[in-house]
């Protein structure tokens, strides 16, 4: 929303032509931002072979044409693991804690960036031997730290203002849901006059922040019913899915 609102004030409510322009030009630094990264993991061939993929991938080249959050997620998660990577290769737990501020802003993007970090240390600990364990581990501790207090400011605007406890965002329960629900295999059909949805939205607008709260505890719940109604059916479900 943040990202959104100083282009309308720049360009004026709506301009999703001017939005799509910018979302092109974070895509082509993003292109450099994973040349730089790929030179630092594994030399300069690598690193403008990765950029050259990532400047003809069709679905990076398509997701800048929709107004969506996964061109501003994507430049945000390369930024944040360069500057982790660098940090590595320095050894600096200043770099450490920058990382972890970046890796912050892109969960707050898209929810999913949380686990970004915890793998990145995980990797860091198992695979990384330009610095010494212990360094490697303070590195790695400094991340998750800047991560978590960046992120619980957020958290704890929305148990403020929701009275409840939402992480980053809503987007949990119906994905949970989703995952759980056998006859849609998965994939998300919509909201309007389908069933269950109809039923689990009760009238609630699932776009308006506080219905979407209540819609994502109704979802949540469900979601468990699903499981309880055949632990053995989700079993083969997830496997599959797998």
């Amino acid at each position: 929303p943040v990202f959104l609102a100083v282009i309308y004030w720049i360009a004026g409510l709506n301009q999703w032509f001017v939005v799509r322009l910018v979302q092109a030009a974070l895509d082509a630094v993003t292109v450099v931002l994973v040349e730089r990264l790929g030179r630092a993991m594994f030399g300069r061939g690598v690193g403008l072979v990765a950029a050259s993929l990532v400047a003809l991938s069709p679905p990076l080249i398509s997701s800048a044409t929709f107004v969506l959050s996964e061109t501003l997620y994507t430049v945000a998660l390369i930024a944040s693991l360069l500057v982790f990577v660098r940090a590595l290769r320095e050894g600096s737990v200043g770099r450490g804690w920058v990382a972890g501020a970046l890796f912050s802003v892109a969960a707050l993007i898209r929810p999913t960036g949380l686990l970004v970090p915890v793998f990145a240390v995980i990797a860091t600990v198992a695979l990384s031997d330009a610095v010494p364990v212990k360094l490697r581990l303070k590195i790695g501790a400094a991340a998750c730290a800047a991560t978590a207090l960046v992120v619980s400011l957020w958290t704890v605007r929305n148990a403020l203002v929701f009275k409840t406890f939402i992480p980053v965002a809503t987007e949990f329960g119906v994905t949970f849901w989703i995952g759980t629900y056998i006859p849609w295999d998965a994939r998300w059909r919509g909201w309007d006059n389908i069933s269950p949805t109809r039923e689990l939205l009760g009238g609630l607008n699932a776009y308006r922040s506080k219905d979407g709260v209540l819609v994502d505890q109704r979802m949540r719940a469900a979601a468990f019913r699903n499981i309880a109604a055949d632990p053995v059916g989700q079993l083969r479900f997830y496997i599959r899915k797998l």
